[in-house]
């Protein structure tokens, strides 16, 4: 569960209504036989999801099965209630993944006691902890939803988080790569503690709102008329500018298989223990946006053991671990790697010719400058590193040019020297003297036209 590096904000939204109470371990809400891909309901199981009043089956059609990765680190304490939680979910086309990063405290007889019989379940036993993001990865080839989400084994899931989520998807006027719930913050043995995440939908009351009319779009027949209504009420349309995390962390995310599966990034480049939710949510709202769905979803634990937050944020105060800034910055490096080592294809996918003040937008997150952030020797290596791949898309002059805007000439040599060592980094060299002219050609223009 992370602390996020988007420049956080202190205003609370109107806090919803406390969701009811999770049923008992072990009497699933929905009694119902668990569903695999390519079942067909039957009178004993519930409608599904409907277009125009009639079953989406009458057309050929099936749900969209979702995959949730639920990945524990000697979490053996929680991690019971966590897998209950998502076996009481009212949207039952689910596949579970329980990923164990080689946990030593007894969680593999948890999870085998919690998971039993239900086939909706695969257990991975990893024989080393590879942290939350690369632990992911490896399953991700296994995955066969729709729909993603990366769930904390510390969390809880009220019966109607995937339902909700899985509605407000495919009811959006316009697709996006992922949705995010609020969250109740409790304490180890579930005393809440806030009314909902500090900074969730902070200053967004003048964004999109609202789903397509709830006679025009497809219906899941677990939310009711008014249900969709407040649901439509409550969800807000994030456009891709904007730089600060709005969103509530983790399990709270639900995100679209294929947007992921165009970021996946390289897991040997993956640098210490990074999160799903600091890499995915990043890079993913800078690509389309998001869309916050402003309702309570999923329970939030402090336990003193978080990886990353000590307590429940608050206003003017850092309550987030000393060392979770570096790592969240680290993330923020390998959202840039993947932006500028597959250069070509993202070129192209971001439309609108805006590969580069994508780069821009990423540099701004937690309140910086792109002078500053490019300015740092660590962001500059990343930047060698890419360099091949940026002229072969672009061509050398107009990266020349591209870097030359964004630091200065002494910083942009020794990233040649260090891209192309040499006799390679002749050319290049050459080039940016004349990079360095036209610029000192349209200077006395610009100042000109200013004047």
């Amino acid at each position: 569960m992370q602390d996020r590096p988007f420049a956080r904000m202190t205003v609370m939204p109107e806090s919803d209504s406390f969701p009811a109470a999770p049923d008992p371990p072990h009497t699933p809400r929905v009694a119902v036989p668990p569903r695999r891909p390519g079942d067909q309901l039957d009178s004993a199981q519930p409608a599904g999801i409907t277009l125009e009043g009639r079953s989406i089956d009458e057309r050929g059609l099936k749900p969209p099965l979702v995959s949730l990765i639920l990945i524990n680190r000697n979490y053996a304490a929680y991690l019971g209630e966590t897998i209950d939680s998502i076996r009481r979910q009212d949207y039952p086309w689910l596949e579970c993944f329980v990923v164990d990063n080689a946990s030593t405290d007894g969680s593999e007889a948890v999870i085998a006691r919690h998971v039993a019989d239900d086939s909706r379940f695969t257990v991975v036993p990893l024989q080393e902890n590879l942290g939350q993001l690369r632990a992911a990865l490896q399953i991700f080839d296994r995955l066969r939803g729709s729909f993603v989400a990366f769930v904390d084994a510390d969390d809880i899931l009220f019966p109607n988080y995937l339902s909700v989520h899985v509605q407000a998807h495919l009811a959006l006027p316009a697709a996006v790569a992922f949705t995010s719930s609020n969250i109740i913050e409790t304490d180890a043995d579930k005393n809440v503690l806030t009314g909902g995440r500090l900074g969730f939908a902070a200053n967004c009351e003048s964004e999109l709102r609202g789903l397509k009319p709830a006679a025009a779009t497809l219906r899941l027949a677990s939310i009711s008329d008014s249900e969709y209504e407040r649901l439509s009420e409550t969800t807000i349309t994030i456009p891709h500018w904007r730089t600060q995390w709005v969103w509530a962390p983790g399990t709270a995310n639900v995100y679209r298989k294929s947007a992921l599966d165009l970021v996946r990034p390289d897991a040997s480049r993956i640098l210490g223990h990074a999160s799903c939710d600091g890499y995915f949510c990043t890079i993913l709202h800078l690509m389309s946006g998001s869309v916050l769905i402003c309702r309570h979803l999923s329970v939030y634990r402090f336990h003193g053991r978080n990886t990353f937050g000590s307590s429940p944020l608050m206003k003017a105060v850092r309550t987030n671990r000393s060392f979770a800034a570096k790592q969240e910055d680290t993330q923020r490096l390998h959202v840039l790697r993947t932006f500028l080592l597959r250069a070509d294809e993202f070129n192209w996918i971001l439309a609108g010719n805006r590969f580069w003040s994508t780069i821009d937008l990423l540099a701004t997150i937690g309140g910086g400058t792109p002078d500053v952030y490019f300015a740092r020797n660590d962001v500059q290596d990343v930047i060698a590193e890419s360099l091949p791949p940026l002229i072969k898309t672009f061509g050398a002059g107009a990266v020349l040019m591209a870097l030359r805007e964004r630091m200065n000439a002494r910083a942009l040599r020794r990233l040649i020297g260090q891209a192309h060592a040499g006799e390679a980094a002749h050319p290049l060299r050459w080039k940016l003297a004349k990079v360095e002219a036209r610029r000192a050609w349209r200077w006395p223009i610009r100042r000109r036209r200013k004047s």
